[in-house]
């Protein structure tokens, strides 16, 4: 269930009863600028608490290299539990990887076909 959803140009931006933000962004390629406003949105749903995050990379055409830096960072933040990814093709499952590895994320990452697996593994860590 939805606890508290917010609508804008960059996607839509969930926080669950279960404590999880679900993140949708809107199709196209994201920005530097972009991704600091994603964050500043992900930091207003924590509100202090710690909060897995299901990302939704499905309709991303591409994000660029200084967006992927702003969103590493994002993921190793004290709030941040687990990060669960959803992709909808193999070339899209290399890049994410690609990333992940790339980055060297503290946090718990999975990349997922399926958002119902992806929640399901992201509530063995709230």
């Amino acid at each position: 269930m939805i606890h508290y959803q917010t609508y804008n140009d960059l996607g839509d931006f969930i926080l669950r009863e279960d404590g999880i933000i679900q993140i949708i962004p809107n199709a196209g390629k994201v920005t530097d600028k972009m991704a600091q406003r994603v964050i500043h949105i992900v930091h207003s749903l924590m509100d202090g608490n710690p909060r897995g995050l299901l990302v939704d990379n499905r309709k991303l055409s591409s994000i660029e290299k200084s967006a992927r830096k702003v969103f590493a960072a994002e993921m190793n933040n004290q709030y941040t539990v687990a990060v669960a990814m959803l992709i909808k093709s193999p070339l899209n499952k290399i890049i994410v990887n690609f990333f992940i590895r790339l980055n060297n994320l503290s946090k718990p990452t999975k990349i997922f076909n399926s958002e119902m697996e992806a929640l399901n593994w992201l509530k063995n860590y709230l």
